[in-house]
């Protein structure tokens, strides 16, 4: 993948120019999918295997964000790493994934859709 250029990279300039109600899709069920195997999946197996609930939440934003993070700028990383540790801390706390689930797909759904392709130039 390319280096984020401008404060935006390709795929994000392209899911950008999507109608909204396909970016909307797009973004709220990749969210779900995401938290399901992170929260969902990982995190519940690493705090039952090492008994450390501190450590599935550093595992899991480890995972998130790498997973999230290639190409980006440091400013961009570092609100991936932000947002998997409350989301990770949250469901670590409460233990109800459907609410974790809501959250992001909320966050996921403003911060996508009130952006604009515009607002970004073209090199």
């Amino acid at each position: 993948m390319r280096r984020a250029e401008h404060g935006i990279d390709p795929a994000t300039r392209a899911l950008l120019e999507l109608p909204k109600s396909r970016a909307f899709v797009l973004v709220v069920s990749t969210g779900v999918a995401e938290e399901l195997v992170f929260r969902g999946f990982v995190l519940t197996r690493v705090a039952a295997l090492t008994g450390s609930e501190v450590a599935a939440v550093a595992v899991t934003v480890v995972g998130f964000a790498a997973s999230r993070t290639a190409g980006l700028e440091r400013a961009q990383i570092a609100q991936v790493v932000v947002l998997g540790a409350v989301i990770a801390a949250a469901f670590a706390y409460t233990g109800n994934l459907l609410a974790v689930i809501g959250a992001r797909a909320g966050y996921d759904a403003l911060t996508t859709l009130s952006a604009d392709p515009a607002d970004f130039p073209n090199e």
